[in-house]
């Protein structure tokens, strides 16, 4: 009696087909009980000289009918044939993802013994445990944290599949094995209890506006890109110049160009000239505006007050007021990140829209009322996230500095306050880590990532999304993403490309299973139809952190 039950009938680099070739199943072989358990069971072929285990899973089991001889063909006996894929190839001293080697038909083929499934399953005894292997309770294979956590995560799954509880379970194996677990839970359903971890709600910190920059201020505005956008931006970067009051060179080139531009209106040309010109300390400026008014289009002292404004121009800048145009633009939008007070944005803003105005473009400001209707909205609230309250920046700092687990309480936010504080953060502890002198990991799991993470953003030419780059350059600084997910689709496919590590429960939208084959390079079309019919709790384990790829039953 052998652990043999089946030999080779034919074999591919893709599967091999098997025939099983004793009646006694399931058996006892030196104590132990063998069984083939349907499709997922493990079998093994060994080489000749047995220095290399191949394992292989079982995908499908048929009947098939052959003929007793050659001679009768009025005769069939029935035999039972299965198909099997390899998973991993076995030596002494490791487990190697793939086979190298392959059996040749006639070859025996083992039932894999329970200390072969344990090591093609776990590849040591070192990591954590989350849970089992379905049908086979006794198996609980273990994830290497190490190599789990030092890589970027992808964990995807419908509603009600048992994503958190997985997210959760990582969590909480995990700080058993390091209490000092460096981690920022964003918690947006308030789902999230677990002990040895600290808790910070949103409404406990204040922003020191010097932390934000203009991709935060596009996350938070979520301007349209034709032209709302760059509006936007020049409005930030001429922000920063704003002590209180605009400028006298801006001033006197805002008020030139729109006296001399194409602007048709007469009483259009006058607000542009007396809200500006007036702003200008030179008497001749002065001297011209104490009787302004426009005829007809026509201003009779408009040679007065070009000449002053041209003066003051040159006694500020030193150029020829008609050069003011690359003087204006090498000053004031130089800056790619500039620092700005809330309270300065709208007029920075209304800045920008002047300059075009003055140009010509009259409809410039209507295309962007949403948007400054949006900024009042969204300012009214935000006020309250910058206030200058040294205990909530403390709170605000400690998410960077407490090194252990913290959860961040953000479940009563909007989508896009959500995404403005999530990208600030990431943003703020990637500098932090890119200027330390020693590097500790901190590990990122966004919940509902979907949410922040964006396939199409807004100004994607324009600025750099942080989980782009951190999904690109992270790795190097110790920053890394646990992306949790229910709608993976709508993710970028950038940062989902760069993960190395895939935890994926079920799902069954094609759009969802269609970007997954696209972005996953582990996965294969076999589990791909998997996954749309995987049961609550259970999830498709891939990645650097396990030898081979595994269905697993997640404890509760």
């Amino acid at each position: 009696m052998s652990r043999c039950f089946a030999k080779v009938l034919e074999v591919t680099a893709s599967k091999i087909s098997c025939e099983i070739i004793t009646e006694q199943l399931p058996f006892n072989f030196q104590g132990d009980t063998y069984n083939l358990n349907s499709v997922g069971s493990l079998v093994s072929l060994y080489d000749s000289f047995n220095h290399y285990t191949m394992i292989y899973q079982v995908i499908k089991i048929y009947e098939k009918e052959q003929v007793y001889n050659s001679v009768d063909y009025s005769k069939f006996k029935k035999s039972i044939v299965f198909e099997a894929i390899p998973l991993a190839e076995m030596t002494r001293e490791r487990v190697d993802f793939g086979v190298n080697i392959f059996p040749m038909v006639g070859d025996q083929v083992f039932l894999s013994s329970l200390e072969e499934k344990e090591k093609t399953y776990s590849g040591s005894n070192e990591g954590i445990s989350i849970g089992s292997i379905p049908a086979m309770e006794v198996l609980t294979p273990t994830i290497n944290d190490e190599m789990f956590f030092s890589s970027h995560v992808s964990i995807f799954g419908n509603t009600n599949s048992g994503k958190s509880t997985t997210v959760k379970r990582i969590i909480k194996e995990t700080l058993k094995k390091d209490e000092n677990f460096n981690s920022i839970i964003f918690d947006v359903h308030d789902e999230y209890e677990i002990e040895n971890t600290s808790k910070i709600h949103i409404e406990d910190i204040s922003i020191d506006p010097a932390y934000i920059d203009i991709e935060d201020w596009i996350n938070l505005i979520n301007p349209s890109s034709l032209v709302q956008l760059p509006i936007l931006i020049n409005g930030i970067k001429y922000a920063q110049h704003l002590g209180g009051d605009v400028l006298e060179d801006l001033a006197a080139f805002i008020s030139y160009s729109a006296f001399n531009s194409n602007i048709e209106t007469s009483s259009t040309k006058l607000v542009f000239v007396k809200n500006y010109s007036r702003i200008v300390n030179n008497e001749k400026v002065n001297k011209a505006l104490q009787d302004f008014e426009l005829k007809y289009g026509n201003f009779d002292k408009s040679d007065l007050l070009m000449n002053g404004l041209a003066e003051r121009f040159y006694e500020i800048t030193g150029l020829d007021i008609n050069q003011g145009e690359e003087y204006i633009v090498n000053k004031y939008l130089g800056e790619s990140n500039p620092t700005i007070s809330i309270d300065n944005l709208k007029e920075g803003i209304d800045i920008a829209l002047t300059i075009e105005e003055s140009r010509g473009n009259l409809q410039v400001r209507s295309h962007c009322q949403t948007m400054m209707t949006r900024i009042d909205l969204l300012l009214s609230h935000f006020k309250a996230y910058f206030v200058n309250d040294k205990k909530k920046r403390e709170h605000f700092d400690k998410i960077f500095d407490d090194k252990k687990t913290k959860i961040l309480k953000v479940s009563h936010l909007p989508d896009d306050t959500l995404r403005f504080i999530t990208h600030l953060i990431l943003r703020v502890a990637f500098k932090k880590q890119k200027q330390s002198e020693s590097i500790d990991r901190i590990n990122f799991i966004f919940d509902e990532a979907h949410k922040y993470i964006k396939k199409n953003k807004i100004g994607e030419d324009i600025v750099t999304d942080i989980f782009e780059t951190i999904a690109r350059e992270g790795r190097k600084f110790g920053v890394y993403l646990c992306i949790c997910s229910q709608q993976p689709h709508e993710l970028s496919s950038t940062v989902i490309s760069q993960c190395g590590n895939f935890i994926m429960h079920r799902m069954k939208n094609s759009l969802d299973l269609d970007f997954i084959r696209k972005s996953n390079p582990y996965i294969t079309e076999l589990q791909i139809s998997r996954l749309s019919s995987l049961p609550t709790g259970t999830a498709l384990v891939l990645g650097d952190s396990i030898p081979i790829p595994l269905e697993l039953a997640v404890k509760e």
